[in-house]
Parts: C-alpha cells; structure tokens; sequence
C-alpha cells in the first residue's frame, strides 16, 4: 500500500535557506511512498517514507552525503543532502512530538560537524484512534517558543527549518483519522 507526500510548506518562510530550498520540496510534491499496517502495536503504520523522499530529492539535484559525526547521534541521522552549496542534515518525525526538542539538540551536534542547515521534516496529519495530530504545527510552536527563550542563539534557527506535508491516498484524499480505520478493516479482510 502506498501513501503520497503532497503539498509542502515550510517555515519560517521567509529566511535566505526557506527561499533556498522551498523549491526543491516543492518538485518533490506528490511522490509515493511505502506504508504497512503492523499486526502488533495498535496496528501502527510503519513508512518507508525517509530514505524515499531522498531519492526524490535526489531526482531534483540534491546530491546524497554524509557528515563525520559523533558515534551517539551517527546512527539517528535520517539523511544529508548538498544542494545550491548547502549541505543538509534532515530529521524525519512521524508521530511522536516529544521528539521535537530532541531533534534541535541534534541540529546542534550537526551544525557542528558539517552540516549548514537542518531540516526537520513532519506530516500536517498524523492519524491515530483519537483524531489527527498536525506534527508540523506542533514543530512550529516550539520553535517559536526555543526563539523567544533564548533555546539556541538566532543565528542558530536561521540555519534551521521545518518542513510540512501531507500524508494522502493515491486519489488525494488526505489520510485522517476514519480512512485510517478503514485501511485497517482492509488490511484484516483476508
């Protein structure tokens, strides 16, 4: 089963590297991407959906690297990027926000090894049981609260950004929280 990745939008939008790479996200809308349906764990979707928008991104010249870091944070690196002379370190976040501050600890330790900007990727819509979480807005309001409390210096969150999209079927309907349950029904009809 696959799921599309549809209209980006980042922020702040209006920073030299949102202007910079806005466009690249922006001729990676619409790409497909793997999802399963787990058996364990409350059916949790499990995606495929990092190492897939690499390569997409990677159709639109943003070349695939990698950055010498230190061995406690190698292994949690999504992927990196150069393009139009930056070199770019991405976080992907699915569905859990109290990983967000986490992820800004690490742009830190990137910054430092290599990397000129980090981009923190999350879906508008997390479906689960209870309703849709809007991951994006989420990232949104505490890197705004970090800004205004001093979490990292200015010139810090410049080099930062956050990416949203939205999580669709292939017809465009986006995925919420009904149309998850009935994937599910579908997946337990043998």
């Amino acid at each position: 089963m696959n799921l599309i990745a549809q209209d980006f939008i980042v922020y702040p939008d209006d920073t030299p590297l949102s202007k910079t790479l806005r466009p690249l996200f922006a001729a990676a809308n619409g790409f497909s991407f793997p999802i399963v349906i787990e058996e364990k764990n409350s059916n949790q979707f499990t995606f495929d959906f990092d190492q897939t928008l690499a390569k997409q991104l990677a159709l639109h010249r943003a070349a695939p690297t990698t950055l010498s870091l230190p061995k406690e944070v190698r292994k949690e690196l999504d992927f990196a990027f150069t393009y139009e002379g930056n070199i770019v370190a991405v976080e992907v976040e699915k569905s859990n926000s109290d990983k967000i501050l986490y992820d800004f600890m690490k742009f830190h330790i990137y910054l430092s090894h290599g990397a000129t900007a980090a981009v923190l990727i999350l879906p508008r819509n997390w479906p689960h049981r209870s309703g849709e979480v809007n991951m994006f807005k989420n990232a949104v309001h505490r890197y705004n609260l970090c800004r205004e409390h001093g979490f990292g210096a200015p010139a810090f969150f410049d080099k930062c950004l956050i990416v949203g999209y939205e999580q669709a079927m292939p017809d465009g309907r986006p995925l919420t929280r009904d149309l998850r349950r009935e994937l599910i029904q579908l997946r337990l009809i043998p």
